[in-house]
This record gives structure tokens, C-alpha cells and sequence, in this order.
């Protein structure tokens, strides 16, 4: 029987040509989960100077929502999880070069950047907004002109603003959150683009007479966890532990304990 089966599969493969081994060649069985189980550990970059999502506390270890979530992926997927501290100009870098195995990065879902990685299904959201002092004038994008506007190399932040700011914008970019929000109270900069949700408080704690606000916002980011685009197996497993966790309310808690509020409503990815 297996003698007959495999002539007729080479009769088939005749029939059809070299091109079904060329295929079959091309796209070998997808082993980026068995990878990870097999080294026991699971090594994700995430952010660290942008909490809650993610900082360093006074201990010196890493903590945030992202951590809190990476963590929870390696206790339900069995295995050790190794946190990489990296901004977000380096995060990508890093996936591609093989140091890492995914993104837990506030890595924003953009169809551009699904060129070169592959996301999960939303786990997180932020906004993304124009945020100045009270007292610097900003009512439309128009009075961005001749304002000095930072944002951060590589995110989602940068491009947003590099669309919609009017020509005479003096954009600013900086390596990461930290220093784009210290941009601002140091005034090398009049305005930030970011997450109002998360960095004014930050910037009204370290110099409450700037009285900082969000003048524009321009719209709603959700984030996915990284991944290869060749790793389908593992981008497949953080879906299935994603929905898992929000259905039985782990995701929810932790959402609760960095954000004091309740999961977004998620699009359908």
C-alpha cells in the first residue's frame, strides 16, 4: 500500500511539475512554537521608560503592564520568560535579528510595518495626541506651524505627526519617550506627540506649573505582540492565549491594576 502511495505521488508531482517541490521547499513546516519549547524560555523585548506600560521601579527591575502580560504568556505557554529593556527604534531590529522571539513593546498595528513583522490580535490600547502646557496655543493642526514638535524615532507617534503637521513644522525626533517627554519640560520643545492618557500625568508630576494638556487627539492605537512574519505558529498560540486570558479575566486584571480601568473594546483584527 505505502509503495503504491508513493508512486502515485511521484506520478503526481510529474504531472504537475518541479513546482510542487520548489513550494514545498520554499515554505518548510512552521517550528517557531516548538523553537521556544524546546529552549524552555521565551525572550520578548519591552518597553521601559514608558509606564504604566512599562519602567524600571526603584528596586531596578523592570515592571508595567507589558511585563505583567509578557510574564503571564510564559507561565500559560510553560516556560521561562527573559524581558529585554529596549526602545522602540531598537525593538524591531532586534526581532528580526533573531535576539528576541516577540514584541511586547506597545508595538502599535500599522499596515506598513506588517511588511516587515506579524502581529497578534490587540492586547492594549493607547491615544495618540498633540500634548503641550496650558498656556502654549494649539486648537488645530494648523497651529502646529513653526512650533517645535517632538516625537519619538520610529513609532507610530513620529509618523502620525509627520502626516498631518502643516509644511513650517519643526519636527523633532528623539530615541525614546523618556527623552522626548524631558524635551518638554526642559523646553527644547513647544509640543509632544503621545499618549495623554499616560505621559501627562508623568510630565504634570516632574513640573506641575506647566499645567500640560492634551490640545489634539488624533486617534486611537491598538497594539499587538510581535512576531516574525515567517513565526505563524507562534503569532497563532499568543492569539489563542490572548483570547483565553481576556475570557477568564486575567488580561482584565492586570488592565485594572496598571490603567484603573477595564480592557478596551478591541477591533476585530
Amino acid at each position: 500500500m505505502r509503495k503504491t502511495l508513493a508512486i502515485a505521488l511521484v506520478a503526481l508531482a510529474a504531472a504537475f511539475g518541479p513546482g510542487i517541490a520548489a513550494r514545498a521547499q520554499d515554505n518548510p513546516v512552521d517550528a517557531s512554537l516548538d523553537r521556544v519549547l524546546a529552549k524552555g524560555k521565551l525572550v520578548v523585548t519591552v518597553i521601559d521608560q514608558f509606564p504604566p506600560f512599562g519602567s524600571v521601579d526603584e528596586k531596578g527591575e523592570l515592571v508595567g503592564y507589558e511585563v505583567d502580560v509578557a510574564r503571564l504568556a510564559a507561565k500559560h505557554l510553560g516556560v521561562e520568560v527573559e524581558l529585554v529593556p529596549a526602545v522602540f527604534a531598537n525593538a524591531i531590529p532586534y526581532l528580526l535579528s533573531g535576539k528576541v522571539d516577540a514584541l511586547f513593546n506597545v508595538v502599535g498595528i500599522r499596515p506598513d510595518r506588517a511588511k516587515q513583522i506579524a502581529y497578534s490580535q490587540p492586547y492594549s490600547g493607547t491615544d495618540l495626541s498633540i500634548i503641550a502646557a496650558k498656556a502654549t496655543k494649539v486648537e488645530t493642526v494648523a497651529d502646529l506651524k513653526n512650533l517645535r514638535v517632538g516625537v519619538s524615532r520610529g513609532t507610530t507617534n513620529e509618523q502620525i505627526t509627520v502626516e498631518n503637521a502643516p509644511e513650517g513644522t519643526d519636527i523633532r525626533r528623539f530615541e525614546s519617550d523618556a527623552d522626548m517627554i524631558q524635551a518638554l519640560l526642559s523646553g527644547q520643545v513647544d509640543t509632544i506627540t503621545n499618549s495623554a492618557s499616560t505621559v501627562v500625568g508623568i510630565i504634570n508630576k516632574a513640573n506641575p506649573s506647566l499645567e500640560a494638556e492634551s490640545k489634539i487627539l488624533f486617534r486611537q492605537q491598538f497594539n499587538g505582540i510581535a512576531v516574525r512574519r515567517e513565526d505563524n505558529d507562534l503569532r497563532r498560540w499568543f492569539d489563542t492565549f490572548l483570547y483565553f486570558v481576556k475570557v477568564n479575566g486575567e488580561l482584565d486584571a492586570i488592565h485594572a491594576k496598571w490603567f484603573n480601568a477595564p480592557l478596551p473594546k478591541f477591533p476585530v483584527l
